[in-house]
């Protein structure tokens, strides 16, 4: 059996005011299989997941940008 790693990766989220705010990146974050896991705060303004190896960091901003949010920062 194969098991890819996992890294975490925390994004900096700027604009998210609200539980509906948070929701509507988190349904977005859920719906990317290479996700496994994420938790949002909103007072940390950031998104910490756990990615597999192969996880796309551009596409996953560029998502979260559509929804009218700004990604300040990504680290690995």
């Amino acid at each position: 059996m194969l098991f890819q790693k996992k890294k975490q990766v925390v994004i900096k989220i700027e604009g998210m005011h609200c539980d509906a705010c948070k929701k509507r990146i988190m349904n977005v974050l859920k719906s990317n299989s290479h996700i496994k896991k994420c938790d949002i705060s909103l007072e940390e303004k950031e998104a910490v997941l756990w990615v597999d190896e192969t996880v796309n960091l551009e596409e996953i901003k560029q998502k979260i940008e559509a929804l009218d949010f700004q990604v300040t920062d990504i680290k690995e």
